[in-house]
C-alpha cells in the first residue's frame, strides 16, 4: 500500500529544468593536459607497470623457481594484499599530512625499485614474503595520493576530463608492463626481466621528484 501511494505521488513531481552551458572542449583539454596532471599520470602508469609485471604476476613464477609450493605462493600473494590495506590506511592517515610529500613520494617509490633489484637474489621464501609486503604497502600508499595530486590544480568543472585522462594513461601500465616483462623474461630470463623493471622504477623515482620541482 505504501509503495503504491509513493508511486502515485511521484507522478505529480515536476522536475525543474536547468540549462547548464557546457565548457568548450578546448578549455577542458587545456586544464587536463597540464604538467601536474600528466606527470602524476605517468607516475601512476609506472607504478601499475611495476606491480602488474612483478608482484601480481611473475613473482609467483619466481616463488616456484626457488622451491615454493602452491600454499607458499598463495601466502606471498596474501602478504601483498594485506600490505595494500595497510598502505591505504597509511595514505589516509593524519600522520601523512605532517610529512613532506616532496620527500615521501620518491622515498615510497624507491621500495618497488629496490624490490625489483633484490628479488632476483632472493632464495628464501620468507624473504620473498617480506618483499611482497613492502611492495604492496608502497603501491597503495602512492596510488591514491597520485590520483589526488593529478587533479589537484584542475578546476572542478574540468576534473572529470582530467580524471579520464589520468585513468587512460595509468591503465596503459597494466597492459604494457606484463607484455614487456614477458618478452624480456622469455628472451633473457626472469632475473633480467626484474632488472629491466627496476629501470622503470628508477624512472618513477626521478619523475616523482620532478613533479614537485619548481
Amino acid at each position: 500500500g505504501a509503495g503504491l501511494l509513493a508511486f502515485l505521488l511521484s507522478l505529480f513531481i515536476k522536475e525543474e529544468k536547468r540549462t547548464i552551458a557546457a565548457p568548450p572542449a578546448k578549455e577542458l583539454l587545456s586544464f587536463s593536459f597540464n604538467r601536474r596532471t600528466l606527470v602524476f599520470s605517468v607516475c601512476s602508469l609506472l607504478l601499475q607497470l611495476l606491480s602488474l609485471s612483478t608482484a601480481l604476476s611473475f613473482t609467483s613464477d619466481y616463488a616456484v623457481q626457488i622451491g615454493g609450493d602452491t600454499t607458499q605462493v598463495g601466502i606471498a600473494s596474501l602478504c601483498y594484499i594485506v600490505a595494500c590495506v595497510l598502505g591505504s590506511l597509511f595514505a589516509g592517515s593524519k600522520f601523512v599530512q605532517t610529512l613532506s610529500r616532496k620527500r615521501l613520494y620518491p622515498l615510497l617509490f624507491c621500495i618497488p625499485t629496490l624490490y625489483c633489484l633484490a628479488l632476483p637474489f632472493t632464495g628464501n621464501i620468507l624473504v620473498l614474503y617480506v618483499l611482497q609486503a613492502c611492495f604492496g604497502f608502497s603501491c597503495t600508499a602512492l596510488l591514491a595520493p597520485f590520483m589526488s595530486e593529478a587533479v589537484y590544480a584542475v578546476p572542478q568543472h574540468a576534473r572529470a576530463t582530467a580524471m579520464g585522462l589520468y585513468q587512460g594513461i595509468y591503465g596503459l601500465g597494466m597492459t604494457v608492463g606484463p607484455m614487456i616483462m614477458g618478452a624480456v623474461s622469455g628472451a633473457a630470463g626472469l632475473r633480467v626481466g626484474y632488472f629491466v623493471m627496476a629501470g622503470f622504477g628508477v624512472l618513477g623515482v626521478a619523475l616523482t621528484a620532478y613533479a614537485f620541482s619548481d
